[in-house]
């Protein structure tokens, strides 16, 4: 069922940005748990009204420009992280102090509900039951990276071999792999590490980006209605043919993804995590029709603070993807805003094309199209489509006036995503990332 409601972004009540009239969706069906909030700017088509098609919510913020550009930055955070990591989410640009910089891009997928497709070119695991390092992925494959459900997507002779690397056991009533309490013990033990080594290119090659995730990045809990109590599994699902191959939550809680819709770019890092957190480096993507941006002070709208930069949402980061955390950066008008500390906020030149704009953020380029690569057909599964200073804070390590908290409870780190962990196994919508 859909309708139209009023969608923020903050507290209610609290002074954030809400935008009216905005498309909304329900279902009675138990696949679904938790909200998902969409970042795909193209709008919405009903056949049998008369007011289609209707912008999206980024596409809005970027017409009354709210936002810089069609483009946002994420990474899902880590509960198990020291005492919980929030995730992030920036509108209009992303936070640089939150990955580790790489020298990789990677074009759009012309199919539009796998844009961020990379090339999985090896998977190792370190430390694991088996002795030295196991190569726990045959040959390399194409896979899309989608933050809607936790899981990760491999042919079933790869999640055979992660299997008797970390002791797992299938469960073919709910199509997981279990953990049992003295394998997992095991396991803590030994602290074993996965590394997806990802490219433009599924052959193996030196050029490629590794991201490294810890057993606690695997060790989630399923509970109703998989099982009637909480049971610990590892998110690896068998895959019924390359068009599922899929990289999901999990992942992206130790990675992070810088995606621009107007360039049609995007690029992924290794998360960065200290105790404590690095304080934000938000930059600004610029749109490729550089249109001003305006504060709310220029829309008769006085925040708490002086020069606003940007405003952040934080939620701890085992709640929901897409609402971890974010933040809609700001420009003056004629002006470049300046921190408490007097440092202008980054931005990048809006003459940059693809290749250059993420030369800057990341230490080289290399882009590619993997669409030309011979991509396999669509997903059998589907989602609807529903400067280093700026003066912009993430909790827990600052607590501001200029910061809008959305209300949220610390959950056991033993889970990730409620949500997707108790959809039926064979019911997961796995759309495309934040679409």
């Amino acid at each position: 069922m859909f309708g139209f409601d009023t969608i923020g972004l903050q507290i209610e009540n609290s002074g954030g940005v809400f935008l009216p009239h905005q498309v909304v969706a329900g279902t009675p069906a138990k696949d679904f748990w938790l909200g998902y909030f969409g970042l795909d700017p193209k709008p919405a088509n009903f056949s049998d009204f008369d007011g289609s098609p209707i912008p999206s919510y980024i596409q809005t913020l970027k017409d009354r420009s709210l936002i810089p550009s069609l483009s946002f930055g994420y990474t899902a955070g880590a509960a198990y992280r020291f005492h919980g990591i929030f995730g992030s989410l920036v509108l209009g640009g992303f936070d640089r102090s939150r990955y580790q910089p790489n020298n990789s891009t990677f074009a759009f997928d012309p199919n539009d509900s796998q844009r961020f497709t990379v090339g999985i070119q090896s998977v190792l695991g370190q430390n694991t039951l088996l002795n030295g390092t196991v190569a726990l992925l045959k040959n390399g494959i194409f896979s899309s990276i989608d933050s809607t459900f936790p899981y990760i997507w491999l042919p079933t002779d790869d999640c055979e071999r992660f299997a008797e690397a970390f002791g797992l056991t299938y469960d073919s009533s709910t199509d997981l792999y279990v953990v049992n309490d003295s394998i997992h013990t095991r396991l803590q033990q030994l602290q074993p590490t996965v590394t997806f080594n990802i490219g433009v290119d599924a052959v193996d090659n030196s050029s490629h980006t590794g991201i490294v995730l810890p057993y606690s990045a695997f060790d989630l809990q399923a509970s109703y209605p998989l099982y009637s109590s909480n049971t610990r599994y590892f998110p690896i699902r068998r895959a019924a043919n390359s068009s599922q191959y899929t990289i999901g939550r999990a992942f992206l809680q130790e990675a992070y993804i810088v995606a621009d819709y107007e360039r049609s770019t995007f690029a992924v890092g290794q998360a960065v995590f200290r105790n404590p957190m690095p304080v934000q480096d938000i930059v600004t993507i610029p749109s490729v029709e550089a249109r001003p941006v305006v504060t709310p002070q220029d829309r008769g709208h006085r925040p708490s603070t002086g020069a606003l930069v940007g405003i952040v949402i934080s939620v701890v980061a085992t709640i929901l993807i897409l609402v971890a955390s974010g933040a809609f950066l700001w420009r003056r008008r004629h002006q470049t805003p300046k921190t408490a500390n007097g440092h202008a906020a980054r931005s990048w030149s809006h003459d940059s094309g693809p290749t250059d704009y993420f030369a800057q953020s990341f230490s080289s380029t290399k882009v590619a199209n993997p669409g030309s690569q011979g991509m396999r057909s669509p997903p059998a599964l589907y989602e609807a489509d529903a400067g280093p200073d700026a003066n912009v804070y993430e909790m827990p390590e600052r607590t501001e006036s200029i910061v809008h908290e959305l209300p949220g409870s610390q959950i056991a780190k033993s889970h990730e995503l409620p949500s997707d962990e108790c959809a039926k196994a064979h019911g997961e919508a796995s759309g495309h990332i934040l679409t």
